[in-house]
Formats: C-alpha cells, sequence, structure tokens
C-alpha cells in the first residue's frame, strides 16, 4: 500500500493526530521499502533542523522583510537618480559652455581667410556674392551651335 509523501513528512515532523501516527508506523513496521523512505525523510529533516542558525529566531523573514521595505530617505539624503540628474546637468552646462567658447575662438581665427568657422566645420565651399548669382543662372552647357542637327 501506498502512502502519500506529505503524510510521511508530517509523521516526521509529529503533525499528525495519534490515532493516525499509529496507523502510519503499522504500515512502515510492515513495510521495509516504505520504513527506508520515511526514515530517509526523517534524515533529511534532521540535517535542514540542524543546519539552521540559532540567531535567526522566529519571524526572522518578516523582521528583515520590514526593514528592507522601510523607508530609510530623510529630507537631507538624495536618491541616487537624484545624484545622477543633478551631476548629469552640472557636466552638460559645462559641456555647454565649452562649445560655445571654442566656437567663438574659432570663428574669431577663420574670420581672417574670409569664411566663417561654420562654413569650414561643414566643408562648405567658400562663397562670395557673385557666386551666389550663379545658383539661379541656368547650367552651363554647349552652345545649341555646338549640338549637331540632323538634316
Amino acid at each position: 500500500m501506498s502512502v502519500p509523501l506529505d503524510r510521511l513528512y508530517s509523521l516526521s515532523r509529529g503533525e499528525l493526530p495519534p490515532d493516525e501516527a499509529d496507523a502510519l508506523r503499522r504500515q512502515l513496521d510492515a513495510d521495509p521499502a516504505l520504513r527506508a523512505e520515511y526514515e530517509r525523510i526523517s534524515a533529511f529533516g534532521d540535517r535542514v533542523a540542524a543546519s539552521r542558525a540559532p540567531s535567526f529566531g522566529p519571524y526572522f523573514a518578516d523582521r528583515v522583510l520590514a526593514r528592507v521595505e522601510a523607508p530609510t530617505h530623510d529630507s537631507t539624503e538624495a536618491s541616487f537618480a537624484d545624484a545622477l540628474r543633478s551631476v548629469f546637468l552640472r557636466v552638460a552646462v559645462a559641456c555647454l559652455g565649452a562649445i560655445a567658447v571654442l566656437s567663438f575662438v574659432a570663428e574669431r581665427e577663420a574670420a581672417p581667410y574670409g569664411e566663417s568657422f561654420v562654413a569650414s566645420a561643414l566643408g562648405l565651399p567658400p562663397t562670395r556674392v557673385e557666386t551666389l548669382f550663379l545658383l539661379d543662372a541656368p547650367p552651363l552647357g554647349p552652345a545649341e551651335a555646338d549640338i549637331p542637327t540632323a538634316q
């Protein structure tokens, strides 16, 4: 006759009523394989109980979770995200200031050569007023006299 494992666990922990425990013990005496399974379960429970740290005490998990979930931030302590935001803003402002200063210095150095810093940075060709008018003109091509016609 097979016995569910949960009943063997309950017997090893002493959780069964006395009449059920006696009936199960009689089954264990009659079946050596069932007795071996019970002894294995009982030995495992003993090892687990022996490995338990004595300092934990009852409701250890509840105490740990209460400490973990309790708010620890006060008004003077900033969260990690707030600290990152503060550092990023300072670095971003410093970088924008450095870009503005470098652009101003490069513009002043490029002015004597007749082209702007933006134009040289973007690789644009130098322009003059005369070349702007050429942009509106039709493209230059061969004269009409040079084009052979069929006769």
